[in-house]
């Protein structure tokens, strides 16, 4: 389909056109493999985490558990339906 037929049906039926990738339940979607650049924000939220955690009330024990589970779990979330790039 060309862009102005989809333009003139997007119109017709009060549709908005957009691109891909598309972020839903904060995860983009995306018709091909994810890029780097779509994974930006994950790497933004695991080093936002990592930073807010202070290291001096923490054990290492207790760091390692907090990798080991937040992070980790942040991840299978993005990553449940696309493969890492």
């Amino acid at each position: 389909m060309s862009g102005s037929e989809q333009k003139l049906r997007a119109d017709r039926y009060g549709f908005a056109l957009g691109r891909f990738p598309v972020r839903y339940l904060g995860v983009p979607l995306s018709s091909g493999k994810l890029t780097v650049a779509a994974c930006k924000p994950l790497i933004d939220k695991i080093v936002a985490r990592i930073s807010s955690w202070k290291s001096e009330f923490l054990s290492y024990a207790g760091r390692v558990e907090l990798v080991s589970s937040v992070l980790y779990s942040l991840h299978q979330y993005w990553m449940a339906g696309f493969p890492s790039p």
